[in-house]
């Protein structure tokens, strides 16, 4: 919309889902999440029961983590691990393989190999669901599930050291795939807040090959 023109993605979520779904959803874009103080700033993590004679309503902190590097997962995995009680979904995409200098060089003149290498990346990705109630892990969090996302990189840099130029060429991704990332966390979401259920624990799609295939829950975790 013109109207939104200038304004701050966040803000604009926020208030459109806000409105959509009469919940309360703040946005936050003062610096990046580099530590899990920040987090602990963010987040009411007590986790609340209200027992009433017609119905009991359970207030449970969700993160919703839609970034692209590994050092922000081990955050998160972090605060999955500190906190008593968390639905964290996160979502995350195979980067496309293109040369160091796609950026300058045209496609046009990429080498055969180069082509073939792009062609064949970059589509696929997951969704992973973990839960924790109670101190208790229910589902397990995308770094338990893929344990490689807390490997140490002396190399890596935060997020806040690297200038707009390596952030957009770090991790190269299709645009696509990212829709089916989005479209995949929208299916957990819109279960919960319309039902109030879980029913998958991960989800794995493939823009190319037009498929999205999810893990259900294979216990009672879901209720």
């Amino acid at each position: 919309m013109e109207s939104n023109v200038g304004k701050r993605k966040a803000d604009i979520l926020a208030q459109r889902y806000s409105a959509a779904y009469k919940i309360n959803i703040a946005s936050y874009f003062d610096e990046f999440i580099e530590d899990i103080s920040t987090l602990m700033n963010l987040f009411n993590i007590d986790y609340m029961d209200f027992e009433g004679s017609y119905s009991e309503y359970k207030v449970l902190p969700i993160l919703l983590g839609c970034v692209d590097n590994n050092f922000t997962r081990k955050i998160f995995h972090q605060f999955f691990e500190y906190v008593p009680n968390i639905l964290y979904i996160d979502s995350g995409n195979e980067s496309a393989v293109v040369p160091s200098d796609f950026a300058t060089r045209p496609k046009e003149k990429w080498t055969e190999e180069e082509l073939t290498a792009y062609n064949e990346s970059g589509w696929t990705g997951q969704v992973v669901c973990g839960l924790k109630v109670k101190g208790k892990t229910i589902l397990e969090p995308v770094a338990s599930r893929f344990p490689e996302i807390l490997e140490d990189d002396d190399d890596f840099k935060k997020p806040s050291e690297l200038s707009c130029e390596e952030l957009s060429l770090s991790d190269p991704q299709r645009l696509l795939t990212n829709k089916f990332a989005a479209v995949a966390c929208s299916t957990y979401l819109t279960e919960l807040l319309e039902c109030g259920t879980i029913s998958n624990s991960m989800t794995v799609f493939h823009a190319k090959k037009g498929y999205m295939r999810s893990e259900a829950i294979k216990n009672d975790a879901n209720n």
